[in-house]
């Protein structure tokens, strides 16, 4: 029987893979501003400003929609117990 598993070639990184270590520290930089502002309690929301990155503070989901990712604080309540409510007919 023929072995038809591929092998991956990690000579050649796909597009979008690759930054300048100038881009890395800056990502390193961002990672901790979004730290400093999660742990004030705010959603920490990374989104392309130009050719940068950059971390702006925000009070709720959805407020930054080009947000890339978002760094939320421990006790975030869209990540919490669902808030139900009862509602009669």
């Amino acid at each position: 029987m023929k072995n038809d598993r591929k092998v991956l070639d990690k000579s050649i990184p796909p597009l979008g893979y690759e930054m300048t270590i100038e881009e890395a520290w800056q990502g390193i930089a961002n990672f901790y501003d979004a730290i400093e502002i999660a742990e004030a309690g705010h959603r920490a929301d990374f989104i392309q400003l130009n050719h940068s990155k950059v971390v702006i503070k925000a009070d709720r989901a959805g407020e930054n929609p080009d947000a890339m990712i978002t760094v939320c604080p421990d006790k975030c309540p869209e990540y919490g117990a669902p808030h139900l409510k009862l509602v009669e007919d």
